[in-house]
């Protein structure tokens, strides 16, 4: 939200200044319609007590600044993005009360004031989580919070770049593939493959056009994965349409992408987009990553191979989101349940959104009102979970002592807990929170504890310079490298280091990060995080969800018990906890022992 000490460095931000989201309960019901219930907020009144106390005013969210289908094009175009109605239906989202005693409308403003250059964000918000009701209409703020699969930075994943596999790395096992094998998998999910289970990922994903060219490009052979994913792939039109001529989603193997066009897309070189990514050294830096939800959705469909998988773009190409998106397309979603999107269903979350309750004082917002700066987020997801929808989100990558956060003091050794929306699984059964182990077996130095209604699965080590072959401008990493290994469609990648020479020649726009060029066009990458040992468990869940029905209350209870009795001790906490894990190996030779 602040400049940093120095004026070279990125901002460390966790919202967009002078836009915040207010979540209204009213007792209508939502089968009246958006729009009726718009009509009964009392936006005037509360335009007028902001003014009163601050001498702010709201303004509806323009045409720019909320995701739309690709084929809408122009017909957002707006030069003023500006709305004076407030009772526009855009960028304001309906909902059903979880007591099915009336609804509940999240809608989203610009925050207009003389002062151009302050942000009113942290006084507005914290104002009316104070104040509570509006003419008699329950009411609460947060700001509009930006998501990360978790220039301005925020903190989030990646951990650190992807790193391209040589020609040589290959999974002799299983050429073309990286399998990945669970040791203690049940005997009742031993034949199980997904089928008829729907996966939602909810992230980055490169265009399709991209993806079919890097399929086509890769050596016969070389990764079938990927030709499998992409031979076949539907691309939806609007949610969940697909584009003709293709009458359905996607047929597995192949996957269903939604490349939606988001606000800051007019950027393609990101230098006034919001950006994630740590380089090997921890510096938060923030780098293109376009390829992040495809890594994450090949994991799925390595360990659910008959699973309906659809790839929606909710996060730009360097990783960060908004509220904003997410919630539209959580209220789709919601809206699409029964008809487009079958029942079981899961969606995977490789991302983080909001800080830690430690943080809010010092970014100004009330720290005794922490639930209400979330409660925008804690609604979607609660909706979802009444309609048996299964959540699974990384913990976080937060514990990573390269470098600290932002309004944070952690001391040495120290693990932080889970990141939001994982942290919500304390009061949603539905949602499934997953830390990473590296390949030791142990709880990754960077793995923010997942709780106790979490799991542990492989997510990989940290990335270490080589620095006995590495060269000036050329930073090399220490093999043999401790990650998973997964599809990786665009043809260059981020230097391992911000200090080194960009190489690219492939690169589509000048990136302020350097770039270097693919090895070849195997299209396989190494990377680790808490974001790609979220897919493990959402493949195994497809299983679990496939052999059980839907709307059973204990589904997160069935997927940790694959763990069975095994256990890691999460470190850094006080005192140290013991917490399930679920063993797997990729490219093994056969289901290992664990000992």
């Amino acid at each position: 939200m602040e400049t940093m000490q120095n004026p070279t460095e990125p901002r460390e931000i966790f919202w967009f200044e002078n836009q915040v989201a207010f979540t209204f309960r009213l007792p209508l019901n939502p089968a009246e319609g958006k729009q009726r219930v718009i009509d009964e907020l009392p936006l005037d009144q509360l335009n007028n007590f902001l003014s009163e106390r601050h001498k702010v005013t709201l303004r509806s969210f323009g045409p720019n600044d909320v995701p739309h289908p690709n084929s809408e094009g122009d017909e957002h175009t707006d030069s003023s993005n500006q709305s004076d109605d407030m009772r526009n239906p855009r960028a304001k989202y309906l909902f059903p009360s979880p007591d099915n005693q009336g609804c509940i409308l999240i809608g989203f403003f610009h925050i207009d004031s003389a002062d151009v250059n302050k942000d009113h964000t942290p006084e507005v918000v914290n104002n009316i989580n104070q104040t509570k009701f509006i003419e008699g209409v329950q009411i609460s703020a947060m700001p509009n919070w930006l998501g990360a699969c978790t220039g301005d930075v925020g903190h989030g994943c990646p951990l650190t770049p992807p790193v391209a596999l040589n020609v040589s790395d290959i999974c002799a096992v299983s050429p073309g593939y990286q399998p990945i094998t669970v040791s203690q998998l049940p005997n009742a999910l031993q034949q199980a493959d997904g089928a008829g289970v729907t996966v939602l990922v909810l992230d980055t994903v490169p265009e399709p056009d991209v993806i079919a060219e890097a399929s086509g490009k890769a050596p016969l052979g070389a990764n079938r994965l990927l030709v499998d994913m992409a031979t076949g792939m539907v691309e939806i039109e609007t949610p969940f349409t697909p584009k003709p001529p293709a009458m359905n989603i996607a047929t597995p193997p192949a996957i269903s992408v939604y490349h939606q066009s988001l606000p800051g897309d007019d950027d393609p070189a990101g230098e006034n987009q919001p950006k994630t990514g740590k380089d090997i050294d921890g510096n938060l830096i923030g780098y293109p990553i376009a390829d992040h939800g495809l890594f994450v959705a090949g994991i799925i469909r390595t360990l659910a191979p008959a699973a309906n998988i659809v790839c929606i773009r909710v996060l730009n190409d360097f990783g960060v989101g908004n509220t904003t998106a997410l919630i539209q397309m959580l209220e789709t979603i919601v809206n699409h349940v029964g008809t487009d999107l079958h029942l079981p269903l899961i969606i995977n979350m490789s991302m983080v959104v909001t800080p830690y309750d430690e943080q809010l004082q010092c970014l100004g917002l009330d720290g005794e009102l922490s639930s209400s700066v979330r409660e925008g987020l804690r609604v979607p997801l609660q909706a979802l979970a009444s309609l048996d929808v299964i959540v699974v989100t990384a913990a976080g990558n937060d514990s990573d002592t390269r470098s600290g956060m932002k309004c944070m003091e952690m001391a040495d050794g120290m693990r932080l807990g889970p990141r939001y929306p994982a942290a919500f699984a304390d009061t949603i059964p539905q949602v499934i929170p997953v830390g990473a182990i590296d390949g030791t077996g142990q709880p990754a130095p960077y793995s923010d504890y997942p709780g106790t209604n979490g799991v542990a699965t492989y997510g990989g080590g940290l990335l270490m310079r080589d620095v006995a072959n590495s060269q000036p401008g050329h930073t090399r990493a220490m093999e043999p490298i401790d990650s998973l290994r997964g599809v990786y469609t665009t043809p260059y990648y981020p230097a391992l280091s911000k200090d080194d020479t960009n190489t690219s020649v492939k690169e589509p726009v000048k990136f302020e990060y350097p770039e270097v060029d693919a090895l070849n066009d195997n299209a396989w990458a190494y990377w680790s995080g808490t974001s790609f040992a979220t897919p493990i468990i959402a493949g195994l869940t497809a299983l679990v969800l496939q052999t059980e029905a839907p709307a059973s209350a204990n589904v997160r209870q069935e997927v940790i018990d694959i763990a069975g009795s095994n256990t890691v001790s999460w470190s850094g906490l006080n005192p140290v906890v013991p917490g399930p894990v679920i063993f797997v190996q990729q490219c093994a030779a056969k289901t290992p022992s664990i000992q």
